[in-house]
């Protein structure tokens, strides 16, 4: 049995979900290396978040873009191959039509 292939939204959104999540450890990672470093003062997890969001916002809007382009173009692989598949089983279903309809 065919499994259903997943919505446009679907790649989209867990695109989109997953950059944020990313860019966000990958902010508390650098963060806690500056701390660790003498770098940078401690700060607690709420201001280390929205100093994150708001210093860094055009790179935080970039990967989401770049990421989320790379979501639509799976989508439109996985589209692709889900017709030819689809396609190759009705040439399959039409083949074994002709062959038992000539013996």
């Amino acid at each position: 049995m065919r499994r259903i292939p997943r919505s446009r939204a679907f790649y989209l959104l867990a695109s989109a979900g997953y950059a944020v999540v990313v860019y966000f450890v990958v902010q508390l990672v650098y963060q806690a290396e500056e701390i660790a470093a003498g770098v940078s003062p401690e700060r607690d997890l709420v201001d280390l978040l929205t100093s994150a969001f708001a210093i860094h916002l055009p790179s935080l809007a970039l990967f989401v873009a770049l990421l989320v382009i790379a979501a639509y173009v799976a989508y439109l692989i996985a589209s692709s191959t889900n017709t030819a598949l689809l396609v190759e089983e009705r040439r399959a279903a039409d083949l074994a039509l002709v062959t038992r309809l000539s013996s």
